[in-house]
């Protein structure tokens, strides 16, 4: 954790950002995706999962709510339309069910809305029931045909004689 840059001075400790993992050895920086935080460090600790750690001389940085950082990646990436994060520090996103819709991905899925569906999972936006078609619940994976002899005028109602 120290070097030696003069024969006639005691070593000195390596800075944060920096290790001498053997005597007499110089101070290396910190590899990508590694951290020292305090000054005479024989060794670089490696950047957590759900973290990322762009100084390597300071704390790993949690990943905002919406973003993730498997242990490959070498910083935090948001997730992509339709997936979305329970919290900060994930390690992966979260599937959107078929039936919700994920607009954002820093929030819960949200309940496709009565005339409303979404048939696929990560969904960013659930679909409109086509003319002719309807649904009366939320969450629905699919629109129901207005049956023979009815009429639909919407796709939030009941179908009419």
């Amino acid at each position: 954790g120290s070097e030696c840059t003069r024969a006639d001075q005691p070593p000195t400790l390596c800075r944060p950002g920096t290790y001498s993992s053997a005597p007499g050895s110089t101070c290396t920086s910190c590899a990508s995706n590694t951290y020292a935080t305090e000054y005479g460090q024989v060794s670089c600790k490696p950047c957590p999962p759900g973290y990322e750690c762009t100084q390597s001389d300071q704390q790993p940085r949690a990943c905002a709510q919406g973003f993730y950082r498997d242990g490959s990646m070498t910083s935090c990436q948001r997730c992509p339309s339709g997936m979305w994060t329970k919290n900060t520090t994930s390690v992966r996103c979260e599937t959107c069910p078929v039936g919700y819709e994920c607009p954002t991905t820093d929030s819960s899925p949200v309940p496709c809305r009565i005339g409303t569906y979404a048939s696929k999972i990560n969904t960013a936006s659930c679909s409109t029931c086509s003319t002719g078609f309807f649904t009366v619940e939320t969450r629905s994976i699919q629109c129901q045909r207005c049956p023979r002899g009815y009429y639909c005028p919407q796709p939030t109602s009941n179908p009419l004689a």
